[in-house]
């Protein structure tokens, strides 16, 4: 059966969709969650289990990953959040939701715990199937154990240094503890200028990070801009479509216009998502204050002083990001509409 971390990787849609698309309580399901998930309700599984396929498959081509049964993966139950497991390991972890589990319940990261035995012995719950993972074996072969033990053994391995010292977080304090330790003369001077090289190194990778996350802030501000243009336009012609429709004449060709429109909104917001997402996983709260004020003079100097309020606002999505790990596309789009 697949890990846990398998089941859930796949569940989402895994390469097939975009970061924040990912982290979204459910894969994309464009034609309402009925078409996709068999969950407890009369316009679904309607109290019963249903047939496997019959239903649209997430972006892997997946059948009900969700809903329909719950499936039992390799790992043993263990509290977790966020992906940090806490605890003692108990039953069988079971995932997706079954056809009794509410709409709103439906989610990639739903988990519970199923005990494999009761005072009847083995267990039968027509709630709970499983689905398989096809899997070659790690060491197929003694060659390939004895490959795998040659790369570790070749591994570099340092010896603990005998100065009293812990190692210490900060590299560069690190040398220079080892520098101190040091009493050939020769290796003190080749360690200096090495700490030397490795400062430089460091101060080149963080001006490489910080014009990193300067260029990802830019973009997501410009799109923060042009989705509020969008939405302008797009209402200016809606109301157009109204009148005309008022008028008795054919709308035909604005209500094409209108779905191309609404099509490109949403496909910008969800690349706004992703950017927001990528900053957060690519760089702490700590860098991105930094670049904001290099790019509040940039925008200036090149008469986009009005893109920096949405900068800001990115820089808030992503740190609101960060400390719940939620996607919110819909709510960082409202915030988009309510600036100044």
């Amino acid at each position: 059966m697949p890990t846990e971390a398998e089941w859930e990787y796949a569940a989402r849609g895994g390469v097939a969709v975009s970061a924040s698309e990912f982290e979204e309580k459910t894969f994309p399901m464009p034609d309402g969650m009925e078409k996709y998930v068999w969950f407890r309700s009369q316009r679904s599984s309607n109290g019963e289990l249903q047939l496997v396929g019959a239903l649209k498959p997430n972006p892997l081509g997946l059948h009900d990953m969700l809903g329909n049964v719950d499936e039992i993966v390799l790992d043993p139950f263990r509290l977790n959040k966020l992906a940090r497991l806490h605890g003692q390991a108990g039953g069988f972890v079971i995932k997706g939701g079954n056809y009794q589990t509410s709409e709103a319940d439906i989610r990639s990261a739903y988990r519970n715990e199923l005990l494999p035995f009761d005072a009847n012995g083995p267990r039968r719950v027509p709630t709970v199937g499983f689905r398989l993972a096809l899997v070659a074996p790690v060491i197929p072969s003694p060659a390939r154990l004895e490959a795998a033990r040659k790369a570790w053994e070749a591994l570099p391995k340092a010896e603990a240094l005998r100065t009293g010292d812990v190692a210490q977080g900060d590299p560069l304090a690190e040398l220079q503890t080892i520098i101190k330790a040091t009493t050939d003369a020769d290796i003190r001077v080749r360690l200096a200028a090495l700490q030397r090289e490795y400062a430089k190194r460091i101060d080149e990778e963080a001006t490489m990070r910080g014009r990193a996350a300067r260029s990802l802030l830019r973009l997501a501000a410009f799109l923060g801009d042009k989705l509020r243009a969008d939405r302008r336009f797009l209402d200016q012609v809606q109301k157009s479509r109204d009148t005309q429709k008022q008028a008795g004449l054919n709308v035909a060709a604005l209500d094409a216009r209108l779905k191309e429109l609404n099509g490109t909104l949403q496909g910008n917001l969800r690349y706004y998502a992703d950017t927001v997402v990528q900053i957060a996983q690519d760089f702490n709260d700590s860098t991105v204050n930094q670049q904001l004020g290099t790019l509040k003079l940039e925008f200036e100097k090149s008469g986009a002083g009005h893109l920096d309020p949405y900068a800001r606002l990115v820089a808030a999505h992503v740190s609101a990001y960060r400390k719940s790990s939620g996607v919110q596309p819909d709510a960082w789009f409202k915030d988009i509409l309510a600036l100044p």
